[in-house]
């Protein structure tokens, strides 16, 4: 009996038993990293579209106080400015997280 071969053969099937446990843990791992890639880029996009509605509506709620005498100039712009910082501030908060 060849004592080198059965030692060569027991610490080869520790080393691919090793080796596939790593694997496993790291494709694992780029799994879970793609679903929270995929969450952020969802979160943000959806971010995006409620802001985009929310300058919309201050600006058609805006044209048409101005229209009807209800707002004064400097109030419709004010509103487009706090509207548009908000949307911009929540924007980059938005990418806080990303690795």
């Amino acid at each position: 009996m060849n004592i080198f071969k059965y030692s060569c053969d027991k610490t080869s099937f520790a080393y691919d038993t090793e080796n596939s446990f790593v694997l496993s843990r790291i494709d694992k791992q780029h799994e879970t990293n793609i679903d929270i890639n995929r969450l952020t880029t969802i979160a943000g996009l959806f971010i995006r579209l409620l802001n985009t509605g929310l300058v919309a509506c201050i600006l058609a709620l805006g044209l048409y106080g101005l229209a009807h005498g209800m707002i004064s100039p400097g109030e419709f712009v004010a509103g487009i400015a706090l509207a548009g910082g908000m949307a911009a501030e929540q924007v980059g908060l938005s990418g806080y997280g990303r690795g």
